[in-house]
Formats: C-alpha cells, structure tokens, sequence
C-alpha cells in the first residue's frame, strides 16, 4: 500500500494486528462460546480487516498534515526569497544660492571750479558773470564734492528746486556737497539778485545737473 501524503516514493507496510479476536471474552453465555475454528478465523479476519481500516485512515491524516505543513513553508520560503532588500532614498536639498551683495559705487572726484563777475562774454557781445563749470554729473544719492572759490565780494548761490538742490556759495574758498535723491536732467540757477541775463542761461551762471 502507498501512502497518501508525504513522500511519495515511501511505501507503507500495511498493519496487521497483533491481537487474537475472542468473542468469549465478550460472551458470557457458555453455549454461545462453543463456536467452530472457522468462525474464530472469520471473525479473526473481520477483526484485523477493522484494525487496517482504521491504520489507513490515522496515515492519510498524517500524510494530509505533513502535505500542509511542507505547503506552509514553501511559500515562507518563497516569500523570503522574492523580498528584495529593502531600499532607503535619501533626498538632498540643494542649498539655496547665495547673492553676493553688489559693490558699492565708487565716490566721485571732487571737482573744484570758480565763479567771478564779469569774467566772461555772452552772444550779445557784454561780459557777464559766469560759473568756471555749469554742467555737472552725479550719481543719484552719492554726495559730490564741489571746492568753490568765489571771486566776487558777493555770494551767489547754486539752486534747482527740481532737484532738492540749494547751495549758498559765500566768498572765498570753501567746500560744498551737492546730492541729488533721484535721476533726472535738472536745470539749476543762481537765485541771488547779479547778473540778469546771466541767471537765464546756461554756461553763465546756470547750468544742468544730470543725476543716473
């Protein structure tokens, strides 16, 4: 006989039962014991033919039992074999650029110039008073230096209400700051009672302040 779970290649010996059937021992009743050697042998055969019944259902269970078993750890097996190691991402931030500061702008030169009258001749042909320089360039919000000498005995002024720029210029020799806030071409003018004409155009005693 074969077995039915397990290994297939294994045979099982089939059980035969060690055990001698007696009705007497069930029978108390003596007439009933008087029995002939054929009814022992049949029912000795009844008896060990109920024995491997019973064997071959106790092997198949056990058989069926190891067949689940052997199931269960196939797939264990097959589970730990198909997991693949297992993978940690590691995300960077990059670090956020850093903006260098922009140089500061250099200082301009100091500029010196004068302002006398009656220094200078106009298209009409009469001497005027005149600034030495009437057109100057700056950088909005940097102060410009100005060294001024006045050469007359009166003091006369650089003035450009668009600008925000009122300079008093005194006799002498002295030093000013002239600043302009925003960019722009601003006309500029001596405000102080000298030179009518003069006062009017530029190159004499007015000029242009160009702030960038």
């Amino acid at each position: 006989m074969e077995a039915t779970g397990g290994d297939p290649g294994r045979r099982i010996t089939p059980l035969r039962s060690n055990l001698k059937w007696s009705h007497h021992a069930l029978d108390p009743d003596p007439e009933r014991q008087r029995t002939s050697p054929d009814a022992e042998q049949q029912d000795q055969s009844r008896f060990d033919a109920g024995v491997q019944r019973f064997g071959r259902v106790a092997l198949g269970a056990a058989g069926g039992l190891g067949v689940l078993a052997a199931l269960a750890m196939s797939t264990i097996a097959m589970v730990d074999r198909h997991a693949g190691p297992t993978t940690t991402v590691v995300v960077r931030t990059p670090a956020a650029a850093v903006t260098a500061p922009a140089p500061a702008a250099a200082a301009a030169a100091p500029i010196s110039l004068t302002v006398a009258g009656g220094n200078k001749k106009g298209p009409d042909g009469k001497m005027h008073d005149s600034y030495s320089k009437t057109d100057f360039a700056v950088t909005a919000g940097q102060p410009l230096t100005l060294n001024i000498t006045n050469k007359d005995d009166a003091p006369h002024s650089i003035t450009s209400p668009a600008a925000g720029v009122d300079i008093i210029v005194k006799p002498g020799t002295h030093t000013y700051t002239l600043t302009v806030a925003k960019s722009g071409r601003f006309f500029w003018y001596c405000k102080l009672p000298c030179d009518d004409w003069a006062m009017k155009h530029a190159g004499f005693m007015a000029g242009y302040i160009t702030a960038t």
